[in-house]
């Protein structure tokens, strides 16, 4: 509910689609075969990661970007090296904010349709 009452209000919601390695996103990222962007994980190679969880076979607004070894901050000024689709969550709503910023008068549909359509499916590996 709340990711569709989101999505009504105009936000484009992206979502991590876990990292059991799985071969579909979990909950709450399952929901984009409807609503939002589910988001797996890369490293810098373009491999897939092995932990993060593909797109499954059911049609859905999926793509991937790096969430190996990101530097991120932590507590106390301090900064740490993160693996995950969380991480890679993070820079997937960047995009998104990019293209919002470009043309604030996007749907979240719309911006899920250019970041979806754009990606580049080439370098993917694995």
């Amino acid at each position: 509910d709340a990711i569709q009452y989101a999505n009504n209000k105009g936000s484009v919601v992206v979502m991590a689609a876990g990292n059991s390695g799985g071969i579909q996103p979990v909950y709450p990222a399952i929901n984009a075969d409807r609503w939002g962007i589910a988001v797996g994980s890369i490293d810098v190679s373009g491999r897939m990661d092995d932990d993060s969880n593909r797109a499954g076979s059911r049609p859905l607004d999926y793509v991937v970007a790096p969430g190996v070894d990101i530097y991120s901050t932590t507590p106390d000024n301090t900064y740490d090296t993160y693996s995950g689709t969380s991480m890679a969550t993070a820079q997937v709503s960047g995009v998104a904010t990019l293209v919002l910023s470009a043309n604030p008068n996007l749907t979240p549909a719309q911006v899920e349709y250019i970041l979806t359509t754009t990606a580049n499916r080439n370098g993917l590996i694995g």
